[in-house]
């Protein structure tokens, strides 16, 4: 038997997949967690691996780039967000390790791609839940995520997107083309929607939510407009009108002129019978 002695420094030369094996922690464990550079990696498809992976990679001259990583019988492709020295393991977004139903720090092994991976043209998308109908702009919302938060896709696989602070949203990837596995880093992807899981039940929620917000215009309204007669018989009061009864007070000048005018025709009809009663006089004494 002969045996060949390589160089130390002889380049190996990897297949289509090349196999590490390393414990495995949920991110949420990574020291340095609770900073936004790491715990905004929950929502990704990022992991973190200690340096000396790099260094197994490096050993071999033909591994393709970008490095792409998946566990074997589970779905879903991962990338390295950052190669940080002295970890011991691989630290993984929570949903890729719910996959794995494993301990917490048991070792598993995982591939790396050696191929490269096509470059996605089209995904069509079914979100779990509907909170992506109420943002102005889906799409657009859509391919920023997935531009700064995902390298690659696999069909079948649920991803995790953050909209605020507090709410995430859980989008199964329904079909992937040209391919099922798809690199989506500098491409223009067009995306599709199915309805989502849950969409019969936030019509019903949306019918109830309209319908209050309309009886609540018009309650609204309403109470305006009786503000408003209130106010406006509040004037009327303060005016000398009272509500509901024809009766109106003369103003004070007019009052006088009507005074004027009875006096005026009383001393008429005063003058008038003294005429009478002088003519009457002088005809009896005719």
């Amino acid at each position: 038997m002969n045996i060949v002695n390589y160089p130390p420094n002889t380049p190996l030369y990897a297949g289509n997949y090349l196999t590490f094996k390393y414990p495995i922690y949920p991110l949420s464990f990574f020291h340095w967690y609770e900073t936004q550079e790491y715990s905004q990696m929950e929502c990704s498809n990022k992991i973190l691996a200690p340096d000396r992976l790099l260094i197994e990679i490096n050993k071999y001259s033909n591994i393709s780039m970008p490095y792409f990583f998946q566990f074997q019988n589970t779905v879903g492709i991962f990338s390295i967000g950052k190669f940080i020295e002295g970890l011991d393991g691989i630290f993984v977004p929570e949903r890729l390790f719910q996959q794995l139903q494993i301990e917490i720090g048991s070792e598993i092994e995982f591939e790396l791609i050696n191929q490269p991976l096509q470059q996605g043209t089209k995904i069509t998308i079914r979100p779990k839940t509907c909170e992506l109908l109420d943002i102005s702009d889906p799409k657009q919302f859509l391919q920023d995520k997935l531009q700064f938060n995902y390298t690659a896709l696999e069909e079948g696989e649920i991803i995790k997107l953050s909209i605020s602070n507090n709410d995430n949203l859980y989008i199964t990837i329904s079909k992937t083309e040209p391919t099922l596995k798809i690199n989506i880093t500098e491409t223009d992807l067009e995306i599709d929607f199915e309805e989502p899981e849950n969409y019969q039940e936030y019509l019903l929620i949306k019918k109830i939510q309209i319908e209050y917000e309309e009886n609540e215009k018009k309650r609204l309204e309403k109470e305006n407009e009786e503000k408003k007669l209130i106010e406006l018989n509040k004037i009327r009061l303060s005016e000398g009108f009272k509500i509901n009864k024809l009766y109106f007070k003369l103003p004070s000048n007019q009052s006088n002129q009507s005074n004027q005018s009875n006096q005026s025709n009383q001393s008429n009809q005063s003058n008038q019978s003294n005429t009478f009663t002088g003519i009457g006089n002088r005809l009896g004494t005719k």
